[in-house]
């Protein structure tokens, strides 16, 4: 994936009409995907190694997506192979890499500062991420991410010095949400070094451990792979393969920036898609239902008055 142009490079490649496999790795353009299907072989537990479905028809185009909702498709008794429906459409990803390229970077308390917490603090649910965490408190604080529906913000600790109160109020509110993954480690962490009781939580890993019954410890990168089927390699690209991340080392560089937005805003995506897709699906379908049957029965009523109408005349 690079990090700033709207293109995607993949490897194992196979053309899905004429079952053509391209032998190199291939680059497409975002205008030019029209679906994506990561495949596996039975079995096979990397589903990073995929293939790619082009030039689908329209008509099957909107078949894939009215059953976007089943995770694992069969992809045929013949080859039996597991298909993977990206559960993210052309137009969120193109949404997603525009974020991702104009995220904004805060090393100051300045007017972009107070701009980002104005926006911050008018959303229902935002992402929260900090680099680094895995250490909870042992971890000094380097930075500390936040998504919303239409922006990054990237607060550089290191250079702000600490995290000032009115930044510390918006994350001990109740409101808005603070979406976090294996958020025990960032409440410790902002505990006892930024002294702020965070509040509000939402935990994508309690989430995806309740709607999948798998209490198995996941990155935030494996549980978005695992709920919607975007490959690792999707948060890997040539420069932060080659150079590890050191998050104490300054500057930061243009792609390890973009890197902590895109998962802030996949963070932010996978907690709509467990809470509507899977915790709040029957729900959905019921007010969904309910609302058609009243349809229904108000135009049985219009038509029988019509109908009484008629005979008058």
């Amino acid at each position: 994936m690079h990090p700033t142009y709207f293109r995607i490079e993949l490897d194992n490649v196979c053309d899905i009409k004429t079952s053509f496999n391209y032998a190199s790795a291939q680059a497409l353009a975002y205008k030019d995907i029209i679906d994506v299907k990561f495949v596996s072989n039975k079995g096979d537990k990397n589903v990073d190694r995929t293939k790619k479905a082009t030039n689908l028809s329209n008509e099957h185009e909107v078949s894939e997506r009215n059953n976007s909702n089943k995770e694992i498709v069969n992809a045929g008794a013949d080859n039996r192979e597991n298909i993977f429906l990206l559960h993210l459409s052309n137009f969120e990803l193109n949404k997603l890499q525009t974020q991702v390229k104009d995220f904004v970077y805060i090393i100051q308390t300045d007017q972009k500062y107070h701009n980002a917490l104005a926006d911050i603090t008018n959303q229902s649910m935002i992402a929260l991420i900090i680099e680094p965490v895995e250490s909870c408190r042992n971890n000094k604080t380097s930075v500390i991410a936040i998504a919303t529906a239409t922006n990054v913000y990237i607060f550089d600790i290191l250079y702000l010095g600490k995290v000032f109160p009115d930044l510390g109020r918006i994350l001990e509110a109740k409101y808005p949400r603070k979406v976090v993954h294996n958020g025990h480690k960032i409440v410790d962490n902002l505990q006892h070094r930024q002294n702020v009781n965070l509040s509000g939580i939402f935990d994508t890993f309690v989430a995806y451990c309740l709607v999948s019954d798998d209490k198995t410890q996941r990155s935030l990168e494996e549980t978005i792979q695992d709920t919607l089927n975007l490959p690792l390699t999707y948060f890997e690209t040539e420069e932060t393969e080659r150079n590890p991340f050191k998050p104490y080392k300054r500057p930061l560089t243009n792609a390890r920036l973009s890197l902590i937005a895109k998962k802030a805003l996949l963070q932010l995506k996978l907690a709509e898609y467990i809470l509507h897709k899977q915790m709040l699906k029957n729900f959905h379908h019921h007010c969904e239902q309910i609302s058609n049957t009243y349809v229904v029965k108000v135009t049985l009523v219009l038509c029988n008055k019509q109908r009484k109408s008629y005979r008058f005349y």
